[in-house]
């Protein structure tokens, strides 16, 4: 069987780890070059992927690419730490005074984050892949069409991919499963519209503008361990903050910003704004502190974000036949929730399930299909929901005259005042939180709990008084603090 991958991003790395061997040949096309000579900092700093949008921006890898790793590819997995790729295990994420009190529990094991730089990430696996799996990598190839005819049920069946060599030469490369894995701005969607194949799609908007800057620490340096360094950043309403740290001494700042914040994102790409807002966020003005670390690049942003899913059946019945998009190409979602990654990877060892129960190509489509919806599903539709409240509390944010209504002040509340400090006040709490989080359990599945509803609603029910120590350092930051550096700044442009 021949297995014909287009795209050598993340989910194109899963799919060729996950479905080399038992008799399948894999290859990989990929138009973009190989990881550069050198260091993982200089790979960072050169390495030319204009096929991934997205390979500059903060990245963290959720627990199901851990446990896929752990499961599937241990020698992987040691490569990445050797490397120095963070796995931040579930007492590192608790509360630090929690952490104390912590007693292992079954399956803890599984809440587990990888944190680096996707650069480093996809340079080991892309080395282990080539050298391990079988896979074989087509590099400077590009993929620019498909070829397909009809086949069973009279379903239009894909034959064969069309390539440009590094030659400039077009040839016909035929396979029997071909993947699309070439990420957000796949153009198969628009080839196939001439075989008659057009998937129905869901659209929304994510409502935001993610901006994402580097930083090193200086030799011998390390990363500040205060409470308040802990933090790592803050939701505002008006902007977000997050820090990742990285690997190798590498850590970065990521700034999200409404999309209807016109003036803030006119100055965001200076890093001097960017670094002036980050600062002003609890905790990270530590990080950042000349004497402790230096900017390692410059603001990277990309906007036009949604959220995007495809349905390749319809009313029980595949579109096409031994075609299968994964990754990004098949569900997009908002870079704020870091989920892309891991969706991509799940997709494509789902898919070695399928190809494992069945060669039937009309049952891999529906079993795929189904597989898909099952797992990634309530994960899509609950960060779309986030994404929609998240739009309008931008917008309640722009206007004076604002009065949020007596369930809206209750729902701020809940949050606030019983679901945050319940996390840093209760392991429970916490591992519940972290299992949805980390995609091991239903998304709202940790607040049907019953044993922790009830720790969530004590801890409302606690006047503040005696939770204050559960409660994060108030920024005190006005939306309006914000705008007026920006509008500083765009002054100080307009002058010169």
């Amino acid at each position: 069987m021949r297995i014909l991958i287009a795209g050598g991003g993340i989910a194109g790395l899963g799919a060729a780890l996950a479905l080399s061997g038992n008799g399948r040949s894999v290859e990989v096309i990929e138009r973009d070059p190989q990881p550069p000579e050198g260091g993982f900092n200089e790979i960072f700093d050169r390495w030319d992927r204009k096929g991934a949008t997205q390979l500059r921006h903060s990245h963290a890898f959720v627990a199901p690419i851990v446990k896929l790793l752990v499961k599937h590819y241990p020698e992987l997995r040691q490569r990445l730490l050797d490397a120095g790729v963070r796995e931040v295990k579930f007492r590192e994420m608790l509360w630090p005074p929690l952490r104390s009190q912590y007693q292992p529990q079954l399956n803890d094991e599984d809440i587990r984050v990888l944190t680096s730089r996707r650069t480093t990430l996809e340079a080991i696996m892309r080395t282990y892949a080539e050298k391990r799996s079988g896979a074989i990598f087509r590099t400077g190839y590009q993929v620019c069409g498909i070829v397909c005819e009809r086949g069973l049920q009279g379903i239009p069946t894909a034959k064969a991919f069309k390539v440009i060599t590094p030659g400039g030469s077009e040839e016909l490369w035929e396979g029997d499963l071909l993947i699309d894995a070439t990420g957000r701005n796949t153009a198969f969607i628009d080839w196939l519209r001439e075989y008659g194949v057009a998937p129905e799609m869901e659209e929304a908007p994510a409502g935001i503008v993610y901006c994402t800057r580097h930083y090193r620490l200086h030799p011998g340096q390390t990363e500040p361990t205060s409470l308040k360094a802990l933090q790592r950043g803050g939701d505002l309403g008006f902007i977000k903050v997050a820090l990742f740290p990285g690997d190798g001494g590498n850590f970065s700042i990521t700034i999200s910003l409404p999309e209807i914040e016109t003036k803030m994102r006119q100055v965001i790409l200076d890093p001097e704004i960017f670094d002036t807002y980050a600062r002003k966020v609890p905790g990270i003005d530590s990080w950042i502190d000349p004497e402790r670390a230096f900017p390692s690049s410059k603001v990277f942003a990309v906007g036009n974000l949604k959220s995007v899913w495809w349905h390749w059946v319809k009313d029980e019945k595949p579109l096409i036949l031994n075609f299968i998009p994964i990754g990004d190409a098949r569900a997009r979602t908002n870079p704020l929730y870091g989920r892309g990654c891991c969706i991509g990877m799940v997709h494509a060892h789902l898919l070695a399930e399928v190809l494992e129960q069945t060669d039937d190509p009309v049952a891999w489509a529906k079993l795929f299909d189904q597989m898909v919806y099952e797992k990634i599903r309530p994960f899509y539709d609950a960060m779309v929901n986030q994404d929609q409240a998240a739009i309008k509390r931008a917008e309640n944010e722009q206007n004076p005259d604002y009065s949020p209504s007596f369930r809206e002040r209750m729902m701020k509340s809940f949050v606030a005042d019983a679901i945050e400090p319940a996390i840093r006040g209760s392991i429970k709490v916490t591992r519940a939180f972290m299992q949805s989080v980390q995609m091991l359990e239903d998304p709202t599945s940790w607040l049907r709990k019953i044993d922790v509803l009830a720790i969530i609603m004590a801890t409302w029910a606690t006047p503040k008084r005696f939770k204050k120590h559960l409660y994060l350092e108030a920024p005190g930051l006005r939306r309006s603090e914000f705008v007026a550096i920006a509008e500083e700044k765009l002054r100080a442009r307009a002058n010169i």
